[in-house]
């Protein structure tokens, strides 16, 4: 949990990673472009070229 990490000041600031899924009978349905740009936006951001992101 990000909360509890900067709480404890093991980081500067957390974020919540994720794309919208719907529900059917147990089943998660998702747009395959959101996994993609998810992959997308974590790959810069571990690459530190997430600047080019709004905040």
């Amino acid at each position: 949990d990000a909360s509890i990490a900067m709480k404890m000041g093991h980081v500067a600031r957390g974020a919540c990673l994720g794309f919208p899924t719907q529900n059917t009978h147990g089943y998660e349905i998702a747009h395959l472009g959101a996994i993609v740009n998810c992959v997308q936006i974590l790959e810069a951001y571990c690459q530190g070229s997430f600047s080019e992101f709004p905040h």
